[in-house]
């Protein structure tokens, strides 16, 4: 998907050496410089960063690009994929194991936080001192470009979201100027062009050290930096940064390095006191890469080096092969729901400030679009982390992690549905490499066999995060929640390879935990114990120590129905699907309260929290409903109950904390057909959780988080079509507000893509592209009038608002549907 390339520009220095002789030395072959355009499909702000989170971002998932945007005196702060800091040396997981019998003894009394307590006392008598956080993600150094000083006259900045170019636009006195930067998927370099129109430019270039503290380090009391040693020098054109750190572990980075390769088109370029200065140029090119090293005896930046300078150093060239890849994935898919051009235009700054929890159709779509870029930028060698790949200090907020109980499936949760398929391979690529610490997890944790991921993670996938009040150790539901994802990417994709070799295999080890794991009661149904609903605790009990969390009961049923299914179509596990059906046939049935509530914790005299930004008792409406749910009405409507009650609790903070809570309540609420509480969460969304860069937060207008960037396109796509094998349903959660738009490039479950929804008040028109044999329920939101329809075969459905369809695989379906009421949702 995304490759370090050598390719076939590449060239020989000596060849190198005689293309710069004979590149012209005019540069009337740029275009001209316009400070106040603002990308098709991107944003333009009206002043720099005045911090690195409002940075301007670029990014191919390995490495990434912050862009501050100060015209004469700029920073470019560089971030690679890789570049977890050791903190905390890796520990086996403490021995839980050996001690189930009496946690679970204590939990059947009632003795939930004596449990939790006894799990830390075995984390000291083993020899730990505390709570020990996963170490952080840090950003590599700083590109400081610092140019003549005058007085600015006029400026801008600009993210195209098709290119991956981030633009710093000013003129002076002197001229105009613009200085762009992106980070290539072809070449894996981060490529900055610096000119001007019609007149030279010079700097000075210098690399710098990243401040070493934030407001997190209170939390993280860290007693030191973890940097070992800063080395940097300047010749030959190219600065050269080295740094190591404090702390070794077997199998963890070392340190990192990295080279940025200045390129001078006329003028003159000096090698400075580790730094390069260079006068009246037509152009300067800066050409970045950072490498994590294993072994920081041995000096790779010769070699960084002698990589960038076979690099044809054209930024048009480069732009265009790198445009092949990402422009071609982020052009898959596009919303348009009557946002004007006129307000696109606009400072990004004036587009964010209307009223609190309005909807604008123009932010709205803008917003869509940032989200899946940053998305796309972020996400190569592992999937986006709660700051996607970038960062801007040595302490990030939670570590800058893979939060795995929550954050890390938003994050991931448009990858499929937006059309970005191949994005969800990093996850899968992230979780197998960890195989043998999820294992070890599972046995020193549990005495079983199979796997345990861990809720949080960085380096490895050792479960070594954990204290009495967040007993993360108690989270089994991990490994069941992400083979979730590996089912769902066949059932995207219909890639049968995939299923076989890398879902099955995953989801085999996943079940085989829960087949050593759980116990049961006098009735022959299971007990998860110890159990946990993330961060949540009953109201009448202050531990989230607890049994059978309904969360982690859905995501077992869910794992036994899909491996079951899985199995079934993979022609395999024919010996264990019996057995398997027999398990899902134990597990604890759902429960409603005296209320007709949704239950978060199966289990007598446990009462529920609503006042709660977690809302993990909906995982089985998170992505494909439980069948439970179907064949129940009362438990979607209790379901619908429980999103009242919290919507009333978020209502009274204008929306409050935790964006990505909000996504999975508003995941659930499209699930029930909860059209206008969607588009109240899709206000809240789009209001508050933004910075004037594009870049989501975790908190109304605080910490830098890209939760809400995968979750912000799922929201609005489930609201439009919902798909499982067999099933298409347009508009379960389309409201009133929005009764015209057209939405382009859904992938849809069953190997289909929805290439065109578009809709103008009871008219429909639908766009499909089969790439199997279909026979499928179409389900619309009203009855239906009138129907044409080419490339299927229409069939009469009992239900006078479906249709039945029969499509050939290969097949384009063009479907136009006037339905008898206008899309009003109850």
């Amino acid at each position: 998907m995304i490759a370090n390339v050598k390719n076939m520009r590449t060239v020989s220095c000596f060849t190198l050496f005689f293309y710069l002789l004979l590149l012209p030395s005019s540069c009337s072959q740029y275009d001209p410089i316009d400070i106040g355009s603002t990308p098709d499909r991107g944003f333009r702000s009206n002043r720099p960063a005045d911090k690195w989170e409002e940075a301007l971002l670029s990014g191919n998932g390995i490495m990434g690009a912050m862009v501050m945007g100060h015209p004469l005196s700029d920073t470019i702060i560089v971030n690679h994929a890789l570049l977890y800091m050791p903190t905390n040396d890796p520990l086996e997981p403490i021995a839980q194991g050996d001690h189930l019998e009496q946690i679970r003894s204590l939990m059947l009394d009632g003795k939930y936080g004596e449990a939790s307590g006894y799990v830390v006392e075995l984390s000291h008598e083993e020899g730990w001192e505390g709570k020990r956080w996963t170490d952080p993600i840090i950003p590599a150094f700083d590109i400081v470009i610092e140019m003549e000083q005058n007085s600015v006259e006029n400026y801008a900045r600009t993210v195209n979201f098709e290119t991956g170019e981030a633009e710093v636009k000013w003129s002076d006195s002197a001229g105009t100027y613009s200085r762009k930067t992106f980070v290539s998927r072809a070449d894996n370099i981060i490529v900055t062009q610096i000119r001007a129109n019609g007149s030279p430019v010079g700097c000075r270039i210098s690399l710098k050290e990243r401040h070493r503290e934030s407001w997190w380090g209170n939390i993280d009391r860290r007693e030191n930096s973890g940097i070992e040693e800063v080395r940097i020098s300047a010749e030959n054109g190219a600065i050269n940064y080295r740094s190591s750190f404090a702390n070794r572990w077997e199998g963890l980075i070392e340190g990192y390095e990295g080279v940025v390769l200045v390129v001078n088109q006329g003028g003159n370029l000096v090698n400075g006191n580790g730094e390069i200065s260079i006068e009246h140029a037509d152009e300067i090119l800066l050409i970045t890469r950072v490498e994590p090293t294993y072994d920081y005896s041995v000096q790779g930046t010769d070699k960084i080096r002698e990589g960038l300078a076979e690099i044809r150093p054209d930024y048009k060239l480069l732009l265009k092969d790198h445009l092949s890849i990402h422009g071609e994935i982020f052009n898959r898919s596009k919303l348009n729901i009557g946002g004007s051009r006129e307000r696109k235009n606009l400072p990004v700054e004036e587009l964010l400030e209307g009223e609190p929890g309005a909807v604008d159709p123009a932010l709205i779509e803008m917003q869509f679009d940032a989200a899946r870029y940053n998305i796309i930028s972020s996400t190569g060698i592992n999937p986006p982390n709660l700051q996607g790949l970038w960062g801007g200090t040595l302490t990030p907020p939670w570590s800058g992690d893979f939060t795995m109980n929550g954050n890390v499936p938003v994050a991931v949760s448009s990858m499929l549905c937006a059309n970005m398929p191949e994005l969800k391979l990093s996850l899968f690529d992230m979780l197998e490499r960890h195989m043998d610490d999820f294992r070890l997890n599972a046995r020193k944790l549990y005495n079983a066999g199979g796997i345990h991921v861990p809720s949080r993670m960085s380096s490895h996938g050792l479960n070594n995060h954990f204290d009495a009040t967040w007993p993360m150790t108690f989270w089994t539901g991990g490994a069941g929640w992400y083979s979730m994802f590996y089912y769902d990417y066949y059932l995207h994709t219909g890639d049968i390879d995939f299923l076989k070799k890398r879902a099955l295999p995953f989801m085999e080890e996943a079940i085989a935990f829960y087949e050593d794991f759980l116990i049961t009661d006098d009735d022959g149904k299971y007990i998860f114990i110890p159990s946990y609903s993330p961060e949540n605790n009953p109201s009448n009990i202050p531990y989230q120590a607890c049994i059978n969390a309904t969360m982690d009961v859905m995501i077992a049923r869910q794992l036994f129905r899909n491996i079951i299914s899985a199995s079934d179509i993979a022609g395999t596990n024919t010996n264990q699907i019996e057995k398997w059906q027999d398990m899902l046939a134990r597990m604890p049935s759902y429960e409603l309260n005296e209320e007709g509530e949704l239950r978060e914790w199966i289990w007598p005299g446990v009462e529920e929290n609503h006042s709660h930004r977690h809302v993990s008792q909906f995982y089985a409406l998170f992505d494909m409903m439980d069948p439970e749910f179907r064949k129940n009405p009362e438990l979607i409507e209790g379901a619908r109950k429980v999103i009242e009650t919290k919507m009333n609790y978020r209502r009274q903070a204008d929306g409050g904390v935790m964006s990505f809570g909000m996504v999975q309540l508003a995941f659930a609420a499209a699930m029930a057909g909860e059209a206008e509480t969607c588009y109240d969460m899709l206000g809240w969304l789009s209001r508050n959780f933004w910075f004037n860069n594009m870049v989501t937060t975790h908190d109304p207008g605080h910490i830098f988080n890209l939760d809400l960037s995968g979750g912000f396109p799922a929201v609005i796509i489930k609201m439009m079509v919902y798909s499982e094998p067999g099933l298409i349903s347009v508009f379960p959660a389309l409201p009133e507000q929005l009764q015209e738009g057209k939405i382009e490039g859904v992938l849809l479950r069953g190997n289909m893509e929805l290439t065109k929804l578009e809709w103008k008040g009871e008219h429909i028109k639908i766009a499909l592209h089969s790439a199997a044999d279909q026979d499928l329920v179409l389900e619309l939101p009203e009855e239906i009038a009138t129907v044409k329809c080419k490339g299927a075969v229409v069939q009469e459905h009992s239900d006078t608002k479906s249709l039945r369809l029969i499509i050939d695989a290969d097949s384009e379906v063009l479907l136009d549907i006037q339905l008898k009421e206008e899309l009003v949702n109850d």
